[in-house]
């Protein structure tokens, strides 16, 4: 009985006496008589072919017939090693044959190799891991080479879908243990949530279960640079804090920002009892709606610019098409946002929601359903999107003679370049730039 293996290339592979794997011939040491002879389960050694078949090299005569071979697949579809910039090594990697496509390649949520290029195609553009760059320009225009890749740290960063980098981080600093670390992070959530819960009018434990599931849930959420904040909280502090929107230095700064949240609230945000945040900092809230979308299957994310800050709703009953004021016990008054956690009317100078649904059939600028929508509910104000392809759009309309009528909002007036995602997340004054357009353009 003769055994011959040859890997994916077709190249011969040797018997190895350690492995006791490979190629190799055993002989039949007893005739079988015209009885069925079972030859003991022999291995692969590595993915490709075998050449199984019988020979005689005595000179006796020898019949036999009836060969029959059971094929057992192995439990292991496929294995691929890379290198750090996910170029694959094909010699110590291999997939088994007959079985369907792996779509989460190197780097990807969803990412396809192209078989004559080797590149890679994400949701928005083409890798190329030979060189660590991308094909086409960066959408989001993160970094100040719009091809650079991981920001030339795939340790580290990762880049789902070719538009953003994000940083996980690392657990167990704290604790030498990432499930210590998660634990932590789920009790400074709890003792901060009960505070605030106490300090709001609850019992304290209905806050402390919240604060401890979003500190737990914050340590698998990617960190956010909210300003110095890393150099003031521990780690497992900061997961606790960022997860929740919260980024204050003690509990003590919690109350004093919900006691004074319609006016000077700090360079933070302050979460609600119904799960929307309260930003002081407009470039804070719109990296936190941003990185919310993605990490959320790209759901819409609904910000309320207000006079002195912006206004996160809840999203958790939104989709990546729909985002909805009213699912939350919001209404509109007068173009303004009523506010049920606050009971009052808030003045209302815009609103933005994101579109970064990856689907080349959503849109980037409002649609129509949002054109409709706003002109009723804020008519003559600007409602704007963020959108998948890196750029933010605006319109203004209201409803005449049953019609609404909307025009566009340019943003490349007052001399400013195209606004952009990454510019409102960073520091453009997008409320005083609406402020200037809607009193000097939009007239």
């Amino acid at each position: 009985m003769n055994y011959i293996f040859f890997d994916e290339n077709f190249k011969f592979v040797p018997y190895d006496a350690v492995t006791g794997l490979g190629s190799y011939s055993a002989a039949v040491a007893q005739p079988g008589n015209g009885k069925h002879i079972q030859v003991s389960n022999v291995k692969a050694p590595k993915n490709g072919y075998a050449f199984i078949y019988l020979s005689n090299s005595s000179n006796i005569n020898v019949y036999f017939d009836n060969l029959d071979i059971v094929h057992e697949r192995s439990r292991l579809v496929e294995e691929n090693t890379y290198y750090p910039y996910g170029l694959k090594i094909k010699s110590i990697s291999g997939k088994a044959f007959g079985k369907l496509e792996n779509k989460k390649g190197y780097q990807g949520d969803y990412s396809e190799e192209d078989t004559e290029t080797g590149w890679n195609e994400f949701d928005l553009r083409m890798y190329n891991a030979q060189i660590g760059r991308w094909n086409s320009a960066d959408p989001y225009e993160q970094y100040a080479s719009p091809y650079l890749a991981m920001g030339n740290n795939p340790a580290n960063l990762v880049d789902p879908d070719g538009g953003f980098s994000l940083d996980f981080g690392t657990l167990g600093d704290i604790t030498g243990s990432v499930l210590g670390d998660r634990l932590l992070s789920a009790g400074a959530g709890a003792l901060i949530g009960y505070g605030v819960d106490k300090l709001t009018g609850g019992k304290g434990w209905k806050g402390a279960a919240i604060g401890a599931g979003a500190g737990f849930g914050a340590t698998f959420i990617p960190p956010i640079n909210f300003g110095n904040i890393g150099n003031a909280l521990s780690k497992a502090g900061s997961n606790i804090i960022q997860g929740a929107g919260i980024v204050a230095n003690a509990v003590g700064n919690s109350y004093a920002m919900y006691a004074s949240y319609n006016n000077s609230l700090t360079n933070n945000g302050l979460v609600r009892k119904d799960g929307s945040i309260l930003f002081a900092n407009q470039n804070q809230a719109y990296s936190w709606m941003f990185l919310q979308s993605i990490s959320n299957n790209y759901r819409e994310e609904f910000g309320v610019i207000l006079k002195n800050s912006v206004l996160v709703l809840p999203s958790y009953k939104n989709t990546s098409s729909e985002s909805t004021p009213e699912n939350y016990g919001y209404s509109w008054k007068d173009g303004n946002i009523y506010d049920p956690v606050s009971k009052t009317t808030l003045s209302t100078i815009a609103t933005i929601h994101t579109h970064l649904n990856p689907d080349p059939y959503y849109y980037n600028a409002p649609n129509g359903a949002d054109q409709a929508y706003f002109s009723s509910k804020t008519p003559n104000k600007p409602f704007l999107t963020m959108a998948k392809n890196g750029y933010v759009y605006g319109m203004y309309g209201k409803y005449v003679n049953g019609v609404a009528e909307t025009k566009e909002i340019a943003f490349d007036r007052g001399g400013i370049p195209r606004v952009t995602n990454t510019a409102i997340m960073k520091n453009f004054a997008l409320r005083e730039y609406l402020q200037w357009y809607m009193k000097n353009i939009a007239k």
